[in-house]
């Protein structure tokens, strides 16, 4: 496991598509974020993505331990795990985002 730059990778991550990172807002987290970007024939397929690359969906979770390596993240003392666990979905697959 290493974390810079507030990210955390270990060597069970998929390479792409996948990331967690940590925000130090007012109630510090660790989200995981999946997301799947247009490919050429997504761009195609779909006039309202307008580039390959541009994110058709995201979905984020906050979590407390890598689904991956199951390596606890740190700097969540102090949190209340019960509150713990917010999640959205974006969908860009449209004329505009929509949070699901």
């Amino acid at each position: 496991m290493s974390i810079k730059d507030n990210e955390h990778r270990c060597d069970y991550m998929p390479g792409k598509g996948v990331y967690i990172s940590f925000d130090d807002d007012e109630e510090p987290s660790w989200t995981l974020t999946v997301q799947r970007e247009a490919s050429l024939q997504d761009v195609e397929a779909n006039h309202f993505l307008d580039m390959v690359g541009a994110i058709i969906w995201c979905t984020e979770i906050e979590i407390i331990c890598c689904p991956f390596c199951g390596e606890a993240l740190p700097s969540l003392e102090g949190r209340d795990k019960d509150t713990y666990g917010v999640f959205r979905h974006i969908d860009s697959t449209g004329w505009s985002s929509k949070l699901l």
